[in-house]
């Protein structure tokens, strides 16, 4: 058996291409004096378009992008284009100042948001001001494209993003694996597998892309809720039309439960869809839903804890590389907080945001193991899916350590 060192010579070479931390955002500083940043509402964010050649499917984002609601930034300073980074970040003294435009789904709420504002944040403090980041939720910088802005960081468009570790498997399939349904028993496990050296090295596998991974964090397994009718077994789901994520993965994974899956970007038109009953429902961790407020439509959740998708914040390889050391060590040190204090409050919030869930109406159930199993039993295909992608001690490998 090889041993875990040589986990990327399985990476397949096909294919080129929340959180309202509720115990903790009375913690998070929107705004502050001194070398704090400050959370203003800006006016223009102005981006190179993307080569289509470089997307794949992917709509290029527009060459100037305008959002007064859909962005935050830190105090005004010059942005460095990604091109110039690349070839000027190395040469940063201590008095220059270096912007990094960091794109996120969803509002700053969610846990995409809640970990871009701490980075941001931290940043700032650590780097004692000489590094700046300029947020864009709802991915405003892509034209609310979530693949768009993950393709752009790939063409160095782009310097970070905070996406879901389901995108970046459209680009690298192995990464795919993080997702596969009920792969993890729990959190810890989850947790613990990605901090391991074999989660570790699934990550640093990013980088034949042009991705750094800075920090993961735990933004809760995905549930389904629907407007129809309560869900405890697959045959429920027959013919519900689910929204999901652009996944390739996660359109297997609701297929083979019966349901009819349809990608689509997170967005109020996705609240106005469910509303209208255009679609049946969607698939999302409880905190994202309580946040985008679908309890107010959908009034069935089941927690099938089908797929952990944790949160990656990823920078663009070249960029990071091009950076002084002594930033790179301020910005690591920054993603690796984030990583510890919203991965130690996820729990606790989970669980406060169900019960809001509750206190709303919604018909919330709890799977018995029986029933869960029957889910399990009805995905077996996707591994089976696996075996011909993947090698059988790559799986064997995957799988003992997932179940921890």
């Amino acid at each position: 058996m090889q041993s875990l060192k040589h986990f990327n010579s399985y990476r397949p070479t096909f294919g080129g291409l929340g959180l309202m931390l509720i115990a903790l955002l009375s913690t998070v500083v929107l705004s502050s004096c001194g070398d704090n940043p400050t959370v203003t509402q800006s006016v223009t964010a102005t981006v190179q378009a993307v080569p289509t050649a470089n997307l794949g499917n992917a709509t290029p984002a527009s060459a100037s992008t305008t959002s007064s609601s859909n962005k935050v930034t830190t105090n005004a300073s010059t942005t460095l284009s990604p091109d110039k980074a690349a070839t000027t970040a190395g040469s940063s003294t201590a008095t220059d100042k270096i912007k990094i435009r960091l794109s996120f789904p969803g509002e700053k709420e969610t846990a995409n948001g809640t970990m871009a504002i701490r980075f941001m944040e931290l940043v700032a403090q650590k780097t004692g001001g000489r590094v700046e980041v300029e947020l864009f939720p709802n991915s405003s910088i892509a034209g609310g494209d979530q693949l768009t802005a993950v393709n752009m960081v790939r063409a160095d468009k782009l310097e970070a993003i905070v996406s879901q570790a389901s995108f970046f498997g459209t680009i690298d399939p192995t990464i795919e694996l993080l997702n596969y349904p009920f792969l993890f028993s729990n959190r810890e496990n989850a947790l613990r597998f990605l901090a391991s050296d074999t989660g570790k090295q699934l990550l640093q596998g990013l980088e034949q892309y042009n991705f750094k991974v800075l920090a993961f964090n735990d933004q809760g397994f995905r549930q389904i809720s629907n407007s129809k009718r309560p869900v405890v077994s697959p045959s429920d789901l027959a013919g519900l039309k689910i929204r999901i994520p652009q996944s390739n993965l996660y359109t297997r994974v609701l297929k083979a439960l019966g349901a009819e899956p349809v990608t689509m970007n997170f967005s109020p038109e996705l609240y106005k869809a469910l509303k209208a009953k255009t679609l049946d429902g969607q698939d999302a961790p409880i905190i994202f839903s309580l946040v985008n407020k679908y309890q107010e439509v959908l009034p069935y959740m089941t927690t099938v804890n089908y797929s952990w998708d944790p949160l990656l914040l990823n920078f663009s390889l070249n960029f990071w590389k091009n950076l002084p050391a002594d930033l790179q060590k301020a910005i690591s040190e920054a993603g690796s907080e984030v990583t510890d204090t919203l991965n130690k409050a996820i729990d606790t919030s989970e669980k406060a945001a169900l019960e809001q869930f509750k206190a709303a109406g919604v018909q919330v159930t709890a799977l018995t193991p029986e029933q869960r199993q029957v889910f399990v039993n009805t995905t077996s295909s996707i591994y089976q899916e696996a075996q011909s992608k993947y090698s059988k001690d790559l799986l064997d490998q995957l799988l003992k350590a997932a179940q921890g």
